[in-house]
């Protein structure tokens, strides 16, 4: 449910134009801008970071994280996978 642990939807900006939803309780992060949004991620809690299917993108993002200290894991197979699980899904704020 997202509580315990910051989760970052890491989907490109191009799939994000797309789609209006995302993981419940997460939040979206351009995956090629880390460096100016890690520093609004709390260092001292969890994170998992998923993005379109578990490929790259969130590996990346998630490795990035890792060495700059934060406890971060990738969510395998993405949000795809999330929502075959039956995972609850949200509205990006943005897209109401």
């Amino acid at each position: 449910n997202g509580s315990g642990v910051q989760v970052v939807d890491a989907r490109q900006r191009n799939h994000m134009s797309r789609n209006v939803d995302l993981m419940a309780g997460a939040t979206w992060r351009d995956p090629d801008h880390v460096g100016e949004w890690i520093a609004e991620l709390s260092p001292g809690k969890p994170v998992v970071v998923y993005c379109a299917w578990g490929f790259d993108v969130g590996r990346n993002v998630a490795k990035t994280l890792i060495e700059r200290g934060f406890d971060a894991r990738f969510l395998r197979g993405g949000i795809s996978a999330w929502y075959a699980a039956g995972g609850a899904r949200a509205l990006r704020p943005d897209a109401g």
